[in-house]
Order: structure tokens, then sequence, then C-alpha cells
């Protein structure tokens, strides 16, 4: 409000008061000036001090006064007579009471001069109102709490997560044992998550977050959903997967000392299905070989701990899978990075630098192979080859289905491990015992048109010569190996070798 005092005025008074004595019984001639414009746009909203009010300033106004009611139709009181600006906040309400407002624009006029000048009168100003304005209400009170969350945080433990709601101080946590139950406060935070720690494992709990606000000495308070929750065993982490024996698979993982066993998990597929194939009744047993498992095929594990719970096994949480290949022999599938982890238990160090440090990791094995007598009938015989330490199951393998196989395939000649270079002074996988040569004779070796080693090939013609897709090629494919009747730039149909050399 513009208060003028007293002593600043005389001097415009007494002004008027002279013109009035020259004139008796003069008066203000000109026509008076309009009233205040409505107030527009009163909103009325909730703010950390209370409710807030604001309007669109009233061109030509001096001030304003505010009106308050606890009701649309009851007596709106004068609760602020003497506002310079067009905003206000009212901080003396009570917590869940809705206001109703009403705000009036006045400007200040001069009254009526008197005939004498020292005969002032008791109002200098007189106020000039404009209309109320259109009623604005707010309510002071917080909205409700909204739990999006429960997750488990750690053993025996439970993170609530809920969205924030606008003017709250702080929140108070709540729980129960059973949803309708008695809820009590276990404490009250800042923020909008709390973990709620030393729980009973796998036991559902239900939670409410009140929001809550102090204002004038009170406590004022909204409302919450409710959402339950149980802290499930932590995630197994299978620790390795490993090929024991030719169909089987060890898997292993670290024991969770509070779980009643384990559940062990498998698919063909990274997003599953997942088949249940073992119960473990046991938390100590922390191994578990999967049996009938194919060779060369890509397997996804999982293993999850249980607890039981009124004699239902909870289960804990899901880590992501594990997978694992059937590889206890080398297959088609493998990656060069596998088959050099495979030979050389690294993907750095992938050659031998002398002829010694590659013999220390070769190893000979006996295999049984079809020869011919002079009378043109097969016979079984077996004959040595010196292979990587690492490759002697595989190879061994591949020799038995080839001997197993429809063909009969006959060898007179088997190499393997030999130091030495290539044809073209290369490195020779044949000097890391990774390569195998078959019958050189008839099956050679040819280079732009050249022969480079032995004599010809004639699949159709000689039994010695190996078929493109017989029973050998066949084989050695299948366990991983590259024939070198399928490289392109030369041709050695004699040639299997692990690294494709």
């Amino acid at each position: 409000m513009i208060k003028l005092k007293k002593r600043l005025l005389l001097p415009i008074i007494f002004a008027l008061a002279g013109l009035a004595v020259a004139l008796p019984g003069a008066v203000a001639t000109d026509d008076p000036d309009p009233p205040p414009a409505m107030v527009e746009n009163l909103e009325a909203f909730l703010s950390p001090g209370g409710i807030a009010l604001t309007w669109d300033t009233v061109s030509g106004a001096d001030g304003y006064e505010v009106f308050r009611s606890r009701s649309l139709s009851g007596d709106f009181e004068l609760l602020e007579p003497e506002l310079m600006g067009a905003e206000y906040t009212d901080s003396a309400i009570e917590y869940g009471i809705r206001y109703f407002y009403k705000v009036r624009a006045y400007r200040l006029e001069a009254n009526i001069v008197p005939e004498e000048p020292h005969d002032l009168p008791s109002d200098i100003f007189v106020r000039v109102y404009g209309d109320e304005s259109e009623p604005a209400d707010a309510v002071f009170t917080l909205g409700n709490t909204k739990i999006t969350s429960i997750v488990t945080a750690k053993h025996r433990a439970l993170t609530v997560t809920w969205d924030p709601v606008d003017n709250v101080h702080f929140y108070e946590v709540t729980r129960s044992d059973t949803q309708n139950g008695t809820y009590k406060k276990i404490s009250t935070v800042q923020g909008t998550s709390f973990i709620n720690e030393k729980l009973t494992t796998s036991v559902y709990y239900f939670y409410r977050v009140i929001p809550c606000v102090e204002f004038q000495g009170k406590i004022g308070r909204g409302g919450t959903n409710t959402l339950r929750g149980r802290a499930l065993l932590e995630e197994i982490d299978i620790s390795s997967i490993k090929a024991v024996k030719p169909k089987i698979l060890e898997i292993k993982w670290k024991r969770n000392k509070y779980a009643d066993g384990y559940r062990v998990y498998r698919s063909t597929k990274a997003k599953g299905p997942f088949k249940r194939i073992s119960t473990i009744k046991n938390n100590k047993t922390t191994s578990f070989k999967a049996k009938k498992q194919k060779h060369g095929k890509l397997y996804y594990y999982i293993v999850r701990a249980y607890k039981t719970v009124n004699s239902t096994r909870v289960l804990g949480l899901s880590a992501h899978p594990r997978d694992a290949w059937m590889d206890y022999y080398g297959h088609r599938n493998e990656t060069l990075a596998r088959k050099q982890r495979r030979v050389f238990k690294s993907t750095k160090n992938t050659w031998y630098s002398t002829r010694s440090s590659s013999w220390r990791n070769m190893k000979r094995i006996t295999v049984k192979v079809w020869s011919i007598d002079k009378k043109g009938r097969k016979y079984t015989r077996r004959v040595g080859v010196t292979v990587h330490k690492k490759l002697a199951k595989t190879v061994s393998k591949i020799f038995l289905e080839i001997y197993n196989g429809k063909e009969k395939f006959p060898m007179h000649t088997v190499w393997g491990y030999n130091w030495r270079t290539t044809s073209t002074g290369g490195r020779s996988e044949h000097s890391i015992g990774t390569a195998i040569d078959i019958n050189p004779r008839e099956n050679y070796m040819i280079r732009n048109g050249k022969i480079v080693a032995g004599s010809f090939w004639r699949p159709t013609k000689n039994r010695y010569s190996i078929k493109r897709n017989g029973d050998v090629v066949r084989a050695f494919r299948k366990y991983g190996f590259v024939w070198g009747g399928d490289w392109v730039t030369a041709k050695d149909y004699m040639h299997f070798s692990y690294f494709g050399r």
C-alpha cells in the first residue's frame, strides 16, 4: 500500500487550500477517473511456504486487497489490505483445508479540499476499488506416493523405490507381514529409495511409503499404494563349464550357504526357453555333470539356488546364461581363437620357435586303419602317428570314425608331426603337430597346374585317392580340420590341417 507521511502532504494541501480561499466554496471540477479494472487470471497453487497466489497486473492500480474464505459461498474475509505487487503467499493455513481466494485492485484518490487550510480531513486519500476477481482455490496437501519397484538388493535385503512427490519434506517407510495387517514405520528417508536389510529370505513383505510435510508444527501426510516383495537368494554365477568326457559337460559354481539346494537349467538358445534338467537337494554340492551332450553343439546353462518356504521351493535370482560348446573334441564350429586356446592356451603365442619346444608338446598315438593285401583284400592294421598332445583325442576319434565308415578307406601312409617348412618356405602345421597327410602318392599337391608333391589324384579310379565327400573328408571336417582339397590357390588332397594351413 502507498502510505504518504502527513508532513509531505501539507504543502500540497495548503496549495490546494489557497486556491480554495481565492475561490470561496470551490471544489474540484474535473471528471473523476474510472475505477481500476477487475483482476484477471488469479491462480492459486501450492508452494514450499504455503498457498501462493498470482494474477495479472492491473494498469493504474496503486495496490491490491486479498480476501479468503473456507467455502466458495461463504464470507470472504480481508486477508491482506495493502499489496503493491501481483503475488502473495498465504502461510496462515491448515494442512488439508481447501481455501478460496479473491483479489481486487484499488486506486488512491485525493479527498475534497476543505475551505480552511488548517482544517485537514481525517483521510487525505480515499480508495477507489475495481471489481473482485473470479475466485481461485487450492488445498495444501500432498499427492500420493507410487512405489514402483521392490527388488532384491543383496542377501536378506530389498530395495524399495518410488516416484517423488511435490512439496514433500520426507517419507515414512512402513512395512507389514500381510497386505491388510498393521504397518509399522521402519524408517524415515529424504530420497526416493530405501534398502531394508536383515529380512527373512524368500518371505513376502508388504510396503507403504507415506509422503510427509511439516507445517506450523504439525505433520501432514499423503497417500500411498501397497507393493509386496521378497528378498530372494542371490544369483548363482557359474564359475566354469568344461567337457570332461565325449558327451559330458561339467558345470561348477560357488556355494550359497543360505540355500537349501540348486536347480540346473539348459537351453540351446541364449534367450531360452530353459528346461530344468536337475534338482540338487544339498547346498554343499556345487557341480553337476550334464550327460548326452551332442558333439560340436552350443548349450546355455543357468543355475538357481532355492529356499524351501512352507513346503514350497522359492527360486533365487537368475543370473545371465553361461554358454558352453560340447568341445571334448575339436569341431567344425570352432573359431580360430577357440582353436588357438585349445592348442596353445592362448591367442597370442600360437607357434613354437624351436624344434625342441615343439617336440615337448607332441604325443604318439596308435590308430586302426584299413590296408589292402596282395590279393586285394582289406584287413586291419595299426599305425602310429605323432600329433599335438591337445589334439590326440580328436585325431584318435577321427581315425576311429574313418575305420568304422562304410568305405573302409585303405591307408598305406599316415604322416603327422614333422619339423619343416611348407613348399613355399612358410610355416607348416606339421611342425606343430596339427596337420595330417594321408596316402601322399595318390593324393598329390598341385599349384598353378604343377605337381608339388605326390603323383596324382584319381578318386573315382584309385582306391587310395581321397573322395571329395567321402568318409575321410567328412570325419576330418566334423572335428574341425580343413581339407587341402578345398583350398583355392592350391590343392593339397593328402593334407588335413586344424588351422587350415
